[in-house]
């Protein structure tokens, strides 16, 4: 049967054909995407509590919120902010829960919400949980009115009538609008009016609200039938509620609405939000897609959708197309490909130079086949064609064509030496199935620890080695069987002497090779110096890892980035929003900035995939979101505007700031002081905040925990307020009605509801004159002004309080210039504070965050299984060779790749982080692969056991050209990824082809040296059983001693 492919041709074409067209029917059918998918493993709980302050909202519901959560077992770490009226709590999964997993978590997080509902304070809303915050929108337009004068609720109404027009398309999977005010009606009180009559705000309220009947009235049963009754007088206009009548007067009249309020519908003010497009007002529609589709035939949808959309938008009113990630899509997975098919170009002509023309065609026929075969098990394993399973792609091409060699070269020495065709091919693939399954799956193993990574990072990097491991399964089974029996056909059967030249051989190695030889008889007769050398270029790069600077996730190469902007504490939305369009003015007469989508009060929707959508009605904060002309211009504007901004900007604090890959993060360096008390938790920041603002590789310094504005707070007199017939909630309650406002009724107009909100006017609320003379109505009808009750003074706030892991921190975070690694900032940051004296108290401590914290996470995820995967390692070495010495020394020489990829990566000058780890890890996984065939080599070669150097340089000379072929082929491979650019191909492609490339003296010479010295005993000459001589370069190793 292991011939069945060469005895039967037909076969072997139609399996050719079926994979082939499945390979082709996958590329048509799999989704087809910028980045690959992520599973929510982050959610958010969000609970409203008007009028309470930070630590109110800390205490009655952020903490009994987390304090639950964290019990539930899947749940890794809660965060949270508590601001005045909000609470936010941030949820994070284990990551090494699966899909299913993280579901069943999730459904457990929404019960627990749902237990606690009722516990909740009586002012605070239901906690709402949402997990739709992950992920980066696959399209951003905006709506805008073209005139002034349209007011901005008829924007919104079109904005909304696009946003079901495009969750209708088929594959939305979210449509979300961003700026969209909040409408309401208004009853806006004047304070006179309202003291003239007696009333307070929350009685007005209540009687609009029982003026509003809704509910059913009954029913009237008769013998003609049943009729539902209803009382008439609903509020379906703005006049019904100015025609309420509140109280009759003296004279028979009425006193309504209208005569003491002013009743309009407006936006909420302050907004909650506000989106800005170009310059002018706008309301975002940012949509995202299902995963797994196309993302350039889903835009052609949504396209066309907005077309139709377009056609019946009024003059008005404009919409703009802002953001398309299906051009990114197209353009990362175009260059990818090209990079794929130079790669494909290089490995054939390499392989006709190192193999000759028969054999370098019958290696190239298997790497279309083997990456057909791989596209079309992507679907089955839930991957998409995205840049990471491209990137896999093409770092398994120079993998994947070893199994290939190895069977090519071994028929063809046979055919050479005049053999039955098909005897050998069947010999051969008997022989080689063996090792070959023994190298392939020690290169599986090499890349099972990024396969199994979880969390962000490995939703990201997983794809790569998921992707390169089917491609190695795979080319191992066509190797075996397809390739087999087209090396039987297709190559010559002729005598060893007319086996020369290029086209049937390759180069030959000549001069070359009797000096390659001279110098490993040389270093086979001194094993023990040939290993000592051997090991100086490895441990070289073992002492210059301390000199590597760290960078874990490197920048992104993209013509876009983001601004953030942060106005002092309590300035309000209006301050945030005018410096928002100072900043917007400099980036409009810039013409190296195409877009500018701006987002205040709250984030913006993400446009890349580890951007944080986690801020809401914050409102002296915003984000910008740019795209330049060019990756260059936007290289170039990031650290000019941030100069710029730096000088010009003094009201506010500006961030400009670069998309980096890896986990999303706040700030790339955070460090989290710890502890119970927050005014200590506050002083401790200010303190360290003085020396920090200094280091000269940072932009800014923030804390998480500072100052707030202040705010007014009334001293009541207890016993005062008792005796008015009063009570302290009571008075609150009032205030909030006639500050805030309160709400109750609703204006029905056709499907939309508009809530009807109560308050004071404007200019009375900003007015402590005014509020001093409130006038308060106990249950007896009597009216106390405000004044009566106590004094008012002015108290420091908390504009927030953050927690981490149940404790409260106050985070420093720091942004680095552009080029400034966290790292060394970090490294900085803690010299500096040690020479400022800083000190923490007992029961306070560091703790560091951001970049390093993410670094950490993904180290110990990556090592988790490493345990594991080196058992099976040694077991798969020791079956291999079948013997335990050899195991330590092909075990000893992955320390040693290790090392020749470090010394790779410094000499080429790249800093250490998630690139070059994954690149070690790749080069290691290449580079063993040649070490087992010459160790196996060595150990079938009865001569080579009993320590004959002569023998022993023949076997491996016989290994070279297998190994040179390899070697080169991988390095090809990888060259379209190293002069790709970006951030983190290079890095990677330097460590792997670096290492692959020095592994070469490793492999020829170290590791028979090592065999020498660990396995071969001249003493043996007499005992050992005979064994047949095996030419080829791999095969069965025999049982020694």
């Amino acid at each position: 049967m292991i011939d069945a492919f060469y005895r039967i041709p037909r076969l072997t074409v139609l399996a050719i054909m079926v994979v082939m067209a499945l390979g082709i029917i996958a590329v048509e059918l799999v989704g087809r995407q910028e980045d690959p998918a992520f599973l929510k493993v982050v959610g958010f709980v969000m609970t409203e509590q008007p009028g309470a302050d930070a630590q109110r909202v800390e205490a009655e519901v952020t903490e009994p919120i987390e304090r639950r959560i964290s019990e539930i077992e899947q749940v890794d770490i809660v965060r949270s902010v508590s601001r005045p009226g909000l609470s936010t709590v941030i949820v994070e999964l284990r990551w090494d829960l699966g899909e299913a997993q993280i579901a069943d978590a999730w459904s457990k997080v929404r019960d627990a919400i749902k237990e606690l509902t009722p516990q909740m304070p009586s002012d605070a809303s239901p906690p709402v949980f949402d997990d739709t915050r992950s992920g980066a929108y696959t399209g951003i337009s905006a709506l805008m009115p073209a005139d002034p004068s349209v007011p901005l609720s008829v924007t919104t109404r079109y904005a909304e009538a696009l946003r079901e027009r495009l969750q209708n398309v088929a594959g939305t999977k979210q449509v979300r609008l961003y700026g969209d005010p909040e409408e309401e009606v208004l009853v806006a009180i004047d304070p006179a009016e309202l003291a003239n009559f007696g009333w307070t705000p929350s009685q007005v309220a209540a009687a609009i609200g029982a003026a509003d009947p809704r509910a059913d009235a009954g029913r009237s049963v008769g013998p003609a039938g049943d009729l539902i009754v209803e009382i008439g007088g609903a509020i379906d206009d703005l006049e019904r509620i100015r025609n309420i009548r509140l109280a009759a007067t003296p004279d028979g009249g009425s006193v309504r609405v209208g005569d003491i309020a002013t009743v309009t519908r407006s936006e909420h003010e302050p907004p909650y939000a506000i989106a800005m497009a170009r310059g002018k007002r706008a309301i975002l529609v940012a949509v995202m897609m299902e995963d797994g589709l196309k993302a350039d035939r889903y835009m052609r949808e949504i396209s066309a959708a907005m077309d139709a959309f377009d056609k019946d938008l009024p003059g008005g009113l404009t919409h703009v197309r802002l953001f398309d990630q299906s051009e990114y899509t197209v353009a990362r997975l175009t260059d990818l490909a090209s990079r794929l098919a130079a790669g494909f170009g290089l490995v054939v002509v390499v392989l006709f130079f190192t193999l000759g023309l028969r054999p370098a065609l019958v290696v190239g026929i298997a790497l279309p086949l083997v990456s057909m075969a791989t596209m079309a098990t992507l679907p089955l394993m839930g991957i998409s064609i995205e840049q990471m399973s491209v990137a896999g792609l093409i770092i398994g091409l120079g993998m994947l064509v070893d199994a290939a060699i190895v069977v090519v070269d071994d028929i063809r020495r046979r055919f050479v030496e005049g053999q039955d065709r098909g005897h050998e091919v069947r010999s051969a693939v008997s022989r080689l199935a063996a090792p070959l399954a023994a190298s392939t799956a020690t290169t599986v193993l090499a890349f099972m620890p990024m396969a199994l990574l979880g969390g962000p990072t490995g939703d990201f990097l997983g794809p790569v080695a998921r992707v390169v491991v089917v491609m190695l399964i795979w080319s191992f089974v066509i190797a075996l069987t397809l390739t087999a029996a087209l090396a039987g056909w297709m190559l010559h059967q002729e005598p060893r002497r007319s086996a020369i030249g290029l086209l049937t051989g390759g180069i030959q190695v000549g001069r070359f090779g009797d000096l390659f030889r001279r110098t490993l008889v040389i270093a086979l007769r001194r094993p023990r110096i040939t290993v000592m050398y051997g090991m100086v270029l490895p441990v070289a790069g073992f002492l210059l890892l301390p000199t590597l600077v760290e960078q874990f996730f490197p920048p992104v190469e993209r013509d876009q980035f983001f601004i953030e902007i942060e106005v002092t504490p309590g300035a309000g939305i209006a301050a945030t929003q005018a410096a928002a369009r100072q900043i917007d003015t400099v980036l409009g007469a810039d013409p190296r900035i195409r877009n500018r989508i701006w987002a205040l009060g709250r984030s913006a929707p993400p446009f890349y995939y580890n951007m944080l959508d986690n801020r809401e009605r914050v409102p002296e904060f915003g984000v910008a979101l740019i795209t330049a002309t060019s990756a260059e211009a936007a290289e170039t504007l990031i650290p000019e505007l941030q100069q710029r901004f730096d000088r010009e900007m003094l009201d506010a604090r500006v961030l400009v700031r670069e998309l980096v890959q890896g986990p999303p993060v706040i700030a790339p360096v955070e460090l989290r002081i710890t502890g119970p008390d927050l005014a200590t938790l506050k002083s401790l920041g200010e303190a360290a905040l003085a020396p920090l603002s200094t280091l000269p590789g940072i932009t800014h310094v923030r804390t998480s925990i500072n100052g707030g504005p202040p705010k007014m707070q009334f001293v009541l007199d207890e016993a005062k307020v008792l005796a008015a017939g009063l009570t302290l909630d009571g008075v609150a309650a009032e205030l909030q009605a006639a500050l805030a406002g309160q709400t109750g009724a609703t204006l029905i107009e056709g499907t939309e509801r508009l809530p009807i909100r109560v308050r004071m006017a404007a200019d009375a609320r900003g007015d402590l004159a005014v509020l001093q003379t409130l006038r308060l109505v106990n249950d007896k009808g009597d009216a106390v002004p405000m004044a009566a009750l106590g004094t008012l003074k002015v108290v420091p706030t908390t504009t927030q309080i953050t927690r981490h892991a149940m404790e409260r921190v106050n985070t420093l975070e720091m942004f680095p210039r552009t080029g400034v690694l966290p790292q060394s900032v970090v490294d900085a940051a803690r010299r500096k504070l040690d020479e400022a004296g800083f000190v923490l108290p007992h029961g306070y401590r560091f703790v560091v965050g951001g970049d390093h914290d993410a670094r950490e996470r993904t180290i110990e995820a990556l090592s988790r299984p490493f345990a594991v995967l080196l058992a099976l390692a040694g077991a798969t070495f020791v079956l291999t060779f079948n013997s335990f010495r050899l195991a330590v020394a092909a075990a000893f020489a992955c320390i040693l790749f290790a090392g020749l990829s470090l010394l790779s990566v410094a000499a080429a000058g790249y800093a250490l982080g998630i690139a070059v780890l994954v690149g070690i890890i790749g080069s290691i996984g290449v580079s063993i692969n040649d070490t087992i065939i010459v160790l196996s080599a060595l150990q079938i070669d009865p001569r080579a056991r009993r320590g004959d150097v002569e023998a022993a340089a023949d076997t491996v000379m016989e290994s070279g050209r297998h190994v040179l072929s390899t070697t080169i082929t991988t390095m090809v491979g990888f060259f379209p990824l190293a002069i790709g650019g970006g951030g983190f191909w290079p890095a990677f492609s330097v460590a792997v082809v670096g290492g692959v490339a020095l592994s070469t003296i490793i492999t020829l010479y170290l590791a028979p040296a090592l065999f020498f010295l660990v396995y071969a005993r001249p003493e043996e000459e007499e005992a050992a059983p005979p064994v047949q001589p095996v030419p080829p370069p791999a095969s069965l190793p025999t049982p020694a001693e």
